[in-house]
């Protein structure tokens, strides 16, 4: 027992045969030798209870620790509470109520009751905290777990918040990455479903016949928007929202740049759209969505330095369904991030950028089906939170036209985005959700030009990539590196192409992709005269350099869950013959074409009517083709007629 010191006094009382002196007594004191107790710990019995078993008497027992008691009793008082988390399972408050430790005990206990609300809603578990005080003691608080008895809690937000940000910081880099590509003396220009148009008298300056369309906008035969392949080849129709995609604008306010020099001072505003789809699971839950972003930046461009700010607009749409549960949701999301960034000429080698964002938007949850049989809209705001850097270094710089190039380039990205916590009463919880993405590309480009004679030149090269997916959605890690030797005879028209690369990635599962392409080309002369023969061939998944690891929009895109497409052969070729019509002013090319990709085989035949490009542009078309699919498949005829003039 931890008690008081105290005292023994002795006292000498009077008798006979001697005489009591002064002091007659004399006091001992006795020291106690049991330290206090090192604090009081509280625990609880049950230490779990379901939200479906009803109240319950829950009994806190308070103990001493250490190896001694109070010689007095100690009063502790208790207050039972909540995480104060939404979405966990609720119940009723408890009242603040005292446990007495009788004087010399070593315990004492008391009792509060339980009432879980009980609701069929799925809900996380409940930490229901019961401390205590007891004047300078310490008391050592207990939990106690009340369990949700409807299911698993459902996280709609995570998985949607984790893909909704990588793509919007992915697009942002893209788009920014595509500034940065702009050579300092490009001229004022708007692409308009992928067609270049220039803004400026001299946007064609110094261009080579056939390179530019120039500041001439596009009359078409056809009613739809459909931008021709050089040579005439294929043609697609256009939708309005791929139209937007391909559209973009550049306008420097100065007019300047056309010498070539760098810029000094030279303001620059532009604009670009993008568009990436994203599917994947996260536990038993699957995502699919589409996220569209707009981008307008304006910068300024002195010396060595190019700094400016990019408003970012990103608008997604999507479902996340639970698998088991017979649940589902529409998902809209909308942020808008203010992203100031920055690039650094370190030297006429190596440049370095880096970029910055935060924005805010918010969050939509539609639920498939509610209590009356409706959809119920919920929704919450959301913020978001970037940054990225990257560098490009020319390591080694060939002389020209002979001599070994190699050239570094890197990038990573991080983004968080997070959203705020919303009620759904009677069908389920949205709780406040975080999540992350990061990327990180790395890829090293080598190539060496050897000039040959009669100014023909061969160039090999090799380029190798590395690239790691990380955060909370899809994860993994790629490794591609590709191989290429070209031949060019500028002369005779004469070029020779054969590329190879090989994919290793590492994505939930070993995957390995292989492709080898090669292309021979025979062009005619300047005005489009003479023999022209065009043919390409390829097998396997692609073929190129590091590309397919560059631009893959996750881990799972470069290394499909279901192993990916199997190899396949590809085959096109085509041959004509340009000789000039109407005294020498156009240019007619009989032409005809062949194509096979294992699936199907196309054949045309036709005839184009050009101009040559020094004396205006005019192009007309008149072609006849046949598609045929599979062994037993009804062939496809068309004859078709176009119709182009550019002024």
């Amino acid at each position: 027992t931890d008690e008081p010191d105290g005292d023994v006094t002795l006292t000498v009382g009077t008798g006979t045969g001697y005489t009591v002196g002064d002091p007659a007594s004399a006091a001992v004191r006795v020291k106690d030798n049991d330290g206090p107790p090192t604090g009081i710990a509280l625990s609880v019995n049950p230490g779990a209870h379901a939200e479906g078993g009803g109240p319950v008497e829950v009994t806190v027992t308070a103990t001493m620790e250490g190896a001694s008691v109070f010689s007095a009793a100690t009063a502790v008082t208790v207050s039972v509470r909540g995480s104060g988390n939404v979405g966990t399972v609720d119940f009723a408050p408890v009242a603040a109520f005292v446990i007495v430790i009788p004087a010399e005990a070593s315990s004492g206990w008391g009792q509060f009751t339980l009432a879980p609300e009980d609701d069929t809603v799925a809900e996380a578990d409940e930490t229901v905290s019961v401390s205590g005080a007891a004047g300078g003691v310490r008391v050592f608080p207990a939990t106690l777990i009340l369990t949700d008895d409807d299911g698993v809690a459902v996280r709609v937000g995570d998985p949607w918040l984790s893909r909704f940000g990588r793509a919007v910081a992915g697009q942002a880099m893209a788009t920014l990455a595509e500034r940065f590509a702009v050579p300092p003396d490009m001229s004022a220009h708007m692409m308009l479903g992928g067609r270049r148009i220039g803004l400026t008298a001299a946007s064609d300056r110094g261009r080579a016949p056939g390179t530019s369309e120039g500041p001439r906008l596009r009359k078409d035969a056809g009613p739809s928007l459909t931008p021709a392949v050089p040579g005439g080849a294929e043609s697609r129709t256009m939708t309005g929202r791929e139209f937007l995609l391909e559209s973009s604008f550049q306008l420097a306010l100065d007019g300047g740049g056309e010498s070539g020099a760098r810029p000094d001072g030279r303001w620059t505003i532009w604009g670009r759209a993008s568009l990436e789809n994203f599917s994947g699971r996260d536990g038993g839950l699957s995502v699919d969505g589409e996220v569209v972003t707009g981008t307008f930046g304006a910068d300024r461009e002195s010396g060595r330095w190019l700094s400016g700010v990019a408003l970012t607009h990103g608008v997604g749409e999507g479902e996340v369904r639970a698998g088991g549960m017979d649940l589902a949701w529409d998902v809209e999301s909308t942020v808008t991030t203010v992203n100031p960034y920055l690039r650094l000429a370190l030297s006429d080698r190596v440049t370095a950028w880096g970029l910055a964002g935060y924005g805010r938007g918010d969050l939509v949850l539609t639920m498939k089906g509610g209590r009356d049989g409706s959809a119920e809209r919920y929704g919450t705001g959301l913020a978001m939170t970037l940054g990225a850097f990257g560098s490009r270094a020319v390591l080694l710089r060939p002389a020209e036209n002979d001599g070994f190039a190699l050239a570094f380039r890197s990038d990573a990205f991080f983004v968080r985005t997070t959203s705020d916590a919303v009620r759904v009463p009677g069908l389920g919880i949205h709780v406040a959700a975080q999540a992350d993405a990061s990327r990180m590309r790395l890829a090293l480009e080598g190539s060496r030009t050897v000039t040959l004679g009669n100014g023909a030149t061969l160039t090999s090269g090799l380029e190798a990539g590395l690239r790691r997916d990380g955060g909370d959605a899809e994860t993994g890690t790629g490794l591609e590196a590709g191989g290429k030797i070209v031949y060019a005879d500028p002369s005779s028209g004469l070029s020779m192409d054969l590329r190879a690369r090989i994919l290793a990635a590492h994505a939930e599962s070993d995957y390995r992709e292989y492709g080898v392409s090669g292309s021979l080309r025979i062009a005619p002369d300047a005005h489009g005269r003479g023999p022209s023969l065009s043919l390409a061939a390829a097998f396997g998944s692609g073929a190129g350099g590091t590309g397919r690891l560059w631009t893959a929009r996750d881990a799972v895109d470069f290394a499909p869950a279901n192993g990916g497409a199997e190899p396949s052969g590809r085959l096109d070729v085509e041959a004509g013959y340009g000789f000039p019509t109407f005294g020498g002013t156009f240019t007619g090319t009989p032409y005809a074409g062949f194509g096979h990709d294992g699936t199907e085989r196309r054949y045309r035949l036709g005839w184009r009517l050009t101009r040559p490009a020094e004396a205006g542009s005019f192009r007309s078309f008149l072609e006849a083709r046949r598609r045929e699919t599979g062994d037993d498949g009804i062939p496809e005829h068309a004859i078709g007629f176009r119709l182009i003039a550019l002024w």
